[in-house]
């Protein structure tokens, strides 16, 4: 059977995070084979309830096709464009208007990120980076939670 042979797979060469690394080699793997909506059904046919929304990325549930067609017609016409050296793109041009449009007070300015690691990492170089331009770049410090932690990375 596919799932087993599937499962096999894993065992052999897939490291899950948050797993415990044996307890996963002695379990196996549920192979998630669709999604529609806020449910993914495994290989066996068994439905589950999403409850963490594939991981908070799926907000809107899975399926939807106007997101699904929006997808594909930028995908064919745009895959990536990375805002690095100058450079933007339409969509993230509008997207961030859009934003700015919608937040309240004076916040009118868009830096997009891939997830929270990165986020917090991104804030803390523009935190420095606004201190540098006031003139005050000694204002280097950052109070934290000992063992406090954001994010997978």
């Amino acid at each position: 059977m596919l799932a087993n042979s599937l499962i096999e797979l894993d065992r052999a060469h897939l490291v899950h995070p948050f797993s415990c690394y044996r307890g996963h080699e002695e379990t196996g793997v549920r192979v998630l084979k669709s999604a529609k909506g806020a449910m993914v059904t495994d290989a066996s046919g068994k439905t589950l309830l999403d409850g963490f929304a594939g991981l908070w990325c799926v907000n809107i549930g899975y399926g939807q096709e106007s997101v699904v067609e929006a997808a594909a017609k930028q995908l064919r016409e745009l895959p990536y464009a990375t805002g690095y050296f100058g450079l933007g793109s339409e969509p993230a041009i509008r997207l961030a208007a859009r934003l700015a449009e919608l937040a309240p007070g004076d916040l009118n300015h868009v830096y997009f990120t891939l997830g929270g690691s990165d986020a917090v990492d991104s804030t803390i170089r523009f935190i420095r980076y606004y201190y540098h331009a006031k003139g005050t770049p000694q204002k280097d410090q950052f109070i934290s939670v000992e063992y406090g932690y954001h994010g997978s990375s």
